[in-house]
């Protein structure tokens, strides 16, 4: 089973507009997408960074940890929802 923190990570990288998650109860969506940031229908942005090295990508903005908690929580409800 692929680990929920990579998952949810790689659901940052590779999404698009109109995908969505829920987080606390609510629908988020992506509203706006480009090559080093992502909008979100909350009010978040998430910023994509390059590392000085440039051999890797990391996140930043305001708020990301929580949205990869969100993002976690909804791959667990995705996988265990229906037996709850």
């Amino acid at each position: 089973m692929e680990d929920l923190w990579l998952k949810s990570h790689k659901f940052i990288l590779d999404c698009v507009v109109g995908d969505f998650y829920y987080g606390g109860g609510n629908k988020v969506s992506v509203v706006k997408r480009t090559s080093r940031r992502i909008y979100f229908d909350n009010g978040n942005v998430i910023t994509i960074k390059k590392s000085e090295s440039g051999k890797f990508f990391y996140f930043s903005g305001k708020s990301v940890d929580q949205i990869l908690r969100d993002i976690e929580g909804y791959f667990v409800f995705l996988i265990h929802g229906s037996y709850i």
